[in-house]
C-alpha cells in the first residue's frame, strides 16, 4: 500500500473530534483532520500554528474531549493543546496553545 505524503503514520490512531472529523499524526509530526464522508483534508496543525516544521514535532495519537479541545503531545514532554470554535461555515477552526 502507497501512503500518501502528509497521512498518517502508519502506526497511529485515530481520534474523533467533536465536529466529527477525523484526526491523526503525520510523518512530519502534525495532526491532519480528515473528512469523515469522504476522507478529504480539512486542515493541518502547521497551518494553524503557522510553522510548516515545527519543532518538537507532535507524536502522541490526539485526544479529543467533549468541551472542544483536543490534546497532543511530543516524545520529549511538550503537550498542545488545540480549542475548537464554532465553525463559520467553511470547516473546523482551532487555535493552539503549548505547555
Amino acid at each position: 500500500m502507497v501512503q500518501p505524503a502528509g497521512g498518517p503514520r502508519d502506526h497511529t490512531s485515530v481520534t474523533i473530534l467533536p465536529d466529527g472529523g477525523f484526526a491523526a499524526i503525520t510523518n512530519a509530526g502534525n495532526v491532519v483532520c480528515l473528512d469523515p464522508a469522504d476522507g478529504s483534508f480539512r486542515w493541518e496543525s502547521s497551518q494553524i500554528l503557522g510553522l510548516p516544521d515545527h519543532e518538537p514535532p507532535m507524536h502522541i495519537t490526539p485526544v479529543a474531549s467533549v468541551d472542544g479541545r483536543m490534546y497532543c503531545a511530543s516524545y520529549e514532554g511538550d503537550l498542545y493543546q488545540f480549542t475548537f470554535r464554532r465553525p463559520r461555515g467553511d470547516g473546523a477552526n482551532a487555535e493552539e496553545g503549548r505547555g
